[in-house]
């Protein structure tokens, strides 16, 4: 299958486009530069180079197939940016009769704060102002048959949030620590999130809401000092009150506190279930993959 892929460079799109053309389809990412497209060339993924805002820079290579999958995070314009993309994706697949033709990435942070209670997708979202637009993309997807994927928290590789808790240890000797860190996230490491959408574009299911965990549901205070530990950081972990980290960080330091407790059953409808160790379990090598990444770059 040929598979348009927004957002190819960036971390979730980048693992995923991989991992699609790895899997036997055929992908055609959109980067924003030449360096960004030579490094997916490298992996056989061919790509366009625009911007999302504009589809003129990226229509006639979207013509080209038969899925789209919006991986592409643009947090100075967040609504817009995906309206454009999404409502780009909608025409050209029903001008070619193309059911449920669009997967979206969102996350679970939709669902604001669940506390000890598990959500699945059902639940009624309270999203915090910083992902709140993304209640209404999710509709305009569903709408038509597409698939929505709320991936927990991503880990692994580069890094993503936990990169932060890395580069704090190994850099700095502290961590900080949005929160009293007893708050629990929900976790997913990238190449098993990569896997989920790989299940997904094979079962081509329709007008369905997924969430994408590991269900280790570790407190943040647990996965830091495990950092601290394999680091022998002797600094100190500092936790920052949630309003004093608004102030300076703005509302997604919101989000970096909630404590969430997500259902990812109906992932199992892919034949899906994660396969990499948790978070803690696991810190070593998610660290020796985080030094790997910035020692190449």
């Amino acid at each position: 299958m040929k598979i348009f892929v927004t957002g190819a460079s960036g971390y979730i799109g980048s693992a995923v486009a991989a991992a699609l053309q790895g899997s036997g389809h055929d992908v055609i990412g959109l980067v924003r530069s030449t360096q960004s497209a030579e490094r997916l060339n490298a992996l056989n993924v061919k790509t366009v180079i625009g911007v999302i805002q504009s589809p003129e820079t990226y229509r006639r290579a979207a013509e080209q197939c038969s899925l789209f999958i919006h991986a592409a995070a643009d947090y100075t314009d967040r609504l817009q940016a995906d309206r454009i993309a999404i409502e780009t994706f909608r025409e050209i697949a029903a001008r070619r009769l193309l059911m449920g033709a669009v997967i979206y990435t969102s996350g679970v942070w939709i669902y604001g704060d669940t506390g000890r209670h598990a959500v699945d997708e059902s639940a009624v979202l309270r999203p915090p102002p910083y992902v709140a637009w993304r209640r209404e993309v999710e509709q305009l997807v569903l709408e038509t048959g597409g698939v929505v994927v709320r991936p927990g928290c991503v880990f692994g590789g580069q890094g993503g949030l936990t990169a932060n808790w890395f580069e704090g240890a190994v850099e700095h000797n502290a961590i900080r620590v949005v929160g009293n860190g007893l708050n629990h996230w929900a976790m997913v490491h990238i190449d098993d999130l990569a896997d989920a959408y790989v299940r997904l574009v094979n079962a081509r299911l329709t007008g369905t809401i997924l969430n994408i965990t590991d269900r280790s549901r570790l407190r943040v205070r647990e996965m830091v000092e495990s950092v601290a530990q394999i680091t022998q950081m002797d600094g100190p972990i500092q936790y920052i009150p949630t309003v004093e980290a608004v102030s300076a960080l703005g509302t997604v330091a919101e989000c970096l506190a909630l404590d969430q407790h997500i259902d990812a059953g109906c992932a199992a409808l892919l034949g899906w279930s994660p396969q990499r160790p948790d978070f803690v379990t696991g810190v070593e090598e998610y660290l020796d993959s985080w030094k790997c990444y910035y020692d190449m770059v």
